[in-house]
Order: structure tokens, then sequence, then C-alpha cells
């Protein structure tokens, strides 16, 4: 359960999908370049 997980934990958690949801926007520029 993520309400379990220490805020900090949720706040990496949190960066790590937006680090990877940028990357995966920024593939698809690319391949649309």
């Amino acid at each position: 359960n993520a309400t379990a997980l220490p805020l900090s934990e949720q706040l990496a958690n949190l960066v790590a999908q937006l680090a990877d949801t940028q990357a995966q926007l920024l593939q698809v520029a690319a391949g649309r370049a």
C-alpha cells in the first residue's frame, strides 16, 4: 500500500515515475522529428 511508505520514499517514487514519463515523451518526440 503506497500510503504505508514514508513520505520521502513516496516522493522518490514519484520523481522516478516522472523521469520515466519524461524519457518516454522525449523518445516519442525524437521519433516524430
